[in-house]
């Protein structure tokens, strides 16, 4: 029987690692992708929430005024019957307000300014439920100052949450800047300009995302950094001038033979009229484009 050499163990020797085939990586990589996409669209959908569920509160607690002064109204007219029905659609709005509807969505923002402005509207409101529902006279001076009072803090509830919106709509904003900037130093071409379009609005992407905008911006041959110099903000600032001045107040736009045509589903509407230019000439369609105007933005 052999024996083993002096200073000798009888141990495994350990097995090299295995290398990680090419199939692993691709899936790693291809999951890794999927995951940024989920995150990406995961995004933009939270950020279009926010703004649908902060825009629907707002239009609800604007109802809040309205309805403060026509029970108002009513409680100075004696007429008690009609402030009861009135405060019970008042505390509607407030319940609605505070329980929030995912379906709508509807939701008030959970920022320390908008909740505190909001329990000051409810507090005031108990009071004056509670004072103007007695049965009685109300003196109509003293009625009008508690639903001013009650009015101005519905102001500065609504006020909260239109400032919570603001920040959003600022970041969006800034991003479609950015994009405009990313089509004009990339020359404004056709190519450019459906690529930014495709990016922006059929892969989900973020537009916050930085990795993503600088992908976008190396796929047109455009360094991210050039976006910052004099040239291509003097360049935006001058056709955003411009196409305000021409009526322009989204995109896409397009202006065939000086008539202007907004949004992706006019294309047919532009396909008609090439077809047939006298289409915006006749009857119906010059009754629709001279309908007064409900309201205008300010550019003050």
């Amino acid at each position: 029987m052999d024996t083993p050499a002096h200073g000798s163990e009888n141990r495994l020797m350990p097995l090299p690692p295995r290398p990680v085939s090419l199939a692993a990586k691709l899936g790693a990589l291809g999951a890794a992708l999927m995951a940024l996409a989920l995150g990406s669209i995961a995004l933009t959908l939270w950020v279009t929430w926010q703004l649908e569920g902060g825009a629907a509160a707002v239009n609800e607690a604007g109802r809040l005024r309205m309805q403060g002064w026509r029970m108002a109204q009513s409680v100075s007219a004696g007429d008690l019957p009609r402030a009861e029905r009135l405060a019970v659609q008042f505390d509607e709005s407030i319940a609605l307000l505070r329980a929030g509807d995912p379906a709508r969505p509807l939701f008030v923002p959970a920022d320390a300014a908008t909740s505190s402005a909001f329990r000051a509207v409810q507090q005031n409101w108990t009071t004056l439920r509670a004072d103007w529902l007695r049965p009685g006279a109300h003196a109509i001076g003293e009625v009008a100052e508690q639903a001013e009072a009650l009015v101005h803090d519905v102001d500065r509830f609504v006020g909260g949450i239109e400032a919570r919106l603001s920040r959003w709509t600022a970041l969006l904003t800034l991003f479609q800047l950015l994009l405009m900037g990313l089509a004009i130093a990339a020359g404004n071409t056709p190519l450019a300009i459906r690529r930014i379009f495709e990016a922006l609005w059929t892969t989900g992407a973020d537009p916050a995302d930085e990795r993503k905008f600088a992908e976008l911006a190396r796929s047109l041959d455009v360094d991210p950094l050039c976006l910052d110099e004099q040239a291509i903000k003097d360049a935006l600032r001058m056709e955003t001038a411009q196409a305000v001045a021409r009526g322009v107040f989204g995109v896409p736009t397009l202006f065939v033979d000086g008539e202007l045509f907004w949004g992706a589903d006019a294309m047919d509407f532009v396909e008609a009229y090439l077809a047939d230019p006298g289409i915006v000439a006749t009857e119906e369609m010059q009754r629709v484009i001279n309908l007064p105007v409900g309201a205008s933005r300010r550019r003050d």
